[in-house]
Protein backbone atom coordinates (compact mmCIF):
# COMPACT_ATOMS: atom_id res chain seq x y z
CA UNK A 1 0.00 0.00 0.00
CA UNK A 2 1.44 3.53 -1.04
CA UNK A 3 1.32 5.46 1.95
CA UNK A 4 0.54 9.42 1.20
CA UNK A 5 2.70 12.24 3.51
CA UNK A 6 1.75 15.56 4.18
CA UNK A 7 3.49 17.82 2.81
CA UNK A 8 2.09 20.79 4.33
CA UNK A 9 -0.68 22.25 5.71
CA UNK A 10 -2.24 26.33 5.39
CA UNK A 11 -4.56 28.00 7.29
CA UNK A 12 -6.62 30.65 6.96
CA UNK A 13 -9.00 32.38 8.81
CA UNK A 14 -12.34 34.64 8.18
CA UNK A 15 -14.57 36.48 9.99
CA UNK A 16 -18.47 37.37 8.88
CA UNK A 17 -19.94 39.65 11.18
CA UNK A 18 -23.12 39.44 13.18
CA UNK A 19 -26.03 42.26 13.09
CA UNK A 20 -28.04 42.49 16.34
CA UNK A 21 -26.63 40.92 19.75
CA UNK A 22 -26.39 37.20 19.76
CA UNK A 23 -26.14 35.95 23.54
CA UNK A 24 -24.69 32.57 24.58
CA UNK A 25 -24.05 30.64 27.26
CA UNK A 26 -20.53 32.89 28.36
CA UNK A 27 -22.84 35.75 27.24
CA UNK A 28 -22.83 37.72 25.02
CA UNK A 29 -21.23 36.97 21.29
CA UNK A 30 -18.54 39.04 19.78
CA UNK A 31 -19.97 39.73 17.42
CA UNK A 32 -18.46 37.82 14.41
CA UNK A 33 -18.87 34.28 13.84
CA UNK A 34 -14.95 32.84 12.79
CA UNK A 35 -14.28 30.16 10.38
CA UNK A 36 -10.90 28.34 9.98
CA UNK A 37 -9.64 27.34 6.75
CA UNK A 38 -7.63 23.93 6.80
CA UNK A 39 -5.69 22.97 3.58
CA UNK A 40 -3.65 19.72 3.42
CA UNK A 41 -1.07 19.01 0.76
CA UNK A 42 0.52 15.99 0.14
CA UNK A 43 3.03 14.51 -1.46
CA UNK A 44 1.28 12.78 -4.13
CA UNK A 45 -0.24 16.19 -5.44
CA UNK A 46 -3.75 15.23 -3.27
CA UNK A 47 -5.22 18.21 -1.42
CA UNK A 48 -7.35 17.91 0.99
CA UNK A 49 -10.06 21.17 3.12
CA UNK A 50 -11.43 21.62 5.86
CA UNK A 51 -13.31 23.86 7.92
CA UNK A 52 -13.28 24.07 11.88
CA UNK A 53 -15.34 27.15 13.90
CA UNK A 54 -13.63 28.60 16.71
CA UNK A 55 -16.51 29.82 18.80
CA UNK A 56 -15.83 33.47 17.59
CA UNK A 57 -12.07 33.07 17.47
CA UNK A 58 -9.61 31.67 15.08
CA UNK A 59 -8.03 28.42 15.29
CA UNK A 60 -5.34 28.77 13.24
CA UNK A 61 -2.28 29.66 15.50
CA UNK A 62 -3.12 26.09 17.21
CA UNK A 63 -3.04 24.48 13.91
CA UNK A 64 0.07 26.33 12.99
CA UNK A 65 1.38 25.17 16.32
CA UNK A 66 0.88 21.34 15.08
CA UNK A 67 2.10 21.81 11.71
CA UNK A 68 5.68 20.41 12.17
CA UNK A 69 4.32 17.69 13.99
CA UNK A 70 2.09 16.84 10.92
CA UNK A 71 4.49 17.31 8.20
CA UNK A 72 5.27 13.75 7.12
CA UNK A 73 2.83 12.13 8.66
CA UNK A 74 0.76 9.60 6.43
CA UNK A 75 -2.74 11.30 5.50
CA UNK A 76 -5.10 8.66 5.93
CA UNK A 77 -3.76 8.04 9.85
CA UNK A 78 -7.20 8.50 11.86
CA UNK A 79 -6.67 8.52 15.45
CA UNK A 80 -9.15 6.03 17.03
CA UNK A 81 -8.83 6.53 20.22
Amino acid sequence: MVKIRIKDVKVKSIAVPIRGKLLRVAGEHLGRNVFTLVEIITDKGVTGYSETGGGGFSLAPLIEKLKDQLIGEDAFNLYRG
